[in-house]
């Protein structure tokens, strides 16, 4: 690095950085990145889907941070090859998928329609595994993650996804609890 000048005293800051980046972002053939490159992609907030009440107080739950945020939201199912089960539907994996993916398109249709108007970005994804693992490979590229607690009766408010996603996930975690009517 080269010592200060007097021209750097009219520029405080370009004292601080290396010489070669003041001389990148000085020069007229430098411009900001357009808001469409990968330099400008605002990490989403991840929520998982299940399909059942604990997913969708937590899509909701995502979809009103995101707003806030100015974030997408990216919504992640995960299904499995399970034998028992493709015997159960026919034996064909693309049924399972098929089953997977009406899953998750009907509790986000539930959702938006209690939810209203919907200002951010909402991504899908349908996951080959289990959710723990799909969830936590996801988080390396969320701002946040958001799981739904179980709402049965006799089951702890806290499931293994849950607690796998709290301890082992790249981002933070929110656990949005679900209440019982009674």
């Amino acid at each position: 690095m080269r010592d200060r000048t007097e021209d750097d005293a009219a520029h405080p800051v370009r004292g601080d950085v290396r010489d070669e980046a003041w001389d990148l972002i000085a020069s007229p053939a430098w411009r900001p990145p357009s808001p469409r490159t990968p330099f400008d992609v605002t990490p989403p907030v991840l929520v998982g889907l299940d399909g059942g009440v604990g997913g969708e107080r937590a899509l909701e739950w995502a979809l009103r941070e995101a707003q806030e945020q100015g974030a997408p939201v990216r919504a992640v199912t995960a299904w499995s090859w399970d034998a028992r089960l493709l015997a159960a539907v026919g034996g064909r994996a693309a049924r399972q998928v098929e089953q997977a993916r009406l899953l998750q398109e009907e509790q986000l249709a539930r959702v938006l329609r209690r939810f209203g108007p919907v200002h951010c970005r909402i991504e899908t994804v349908l996951g080959e595994g289990d959710a723990a693992s799909l969830l936590l490979e996801e988080s390396r590229r969320a701002r946040l993650l958001v799981v739904g607690s179980h709402a049965e009766p006799g089951r702890p408010d806290v499931g293994s996804v849950a607690r796998a996603c709290v301890r082992l996930a790249a981002c933070p975690v929110v656990v949005v609890p679900v209440r019982l009517t009674a």
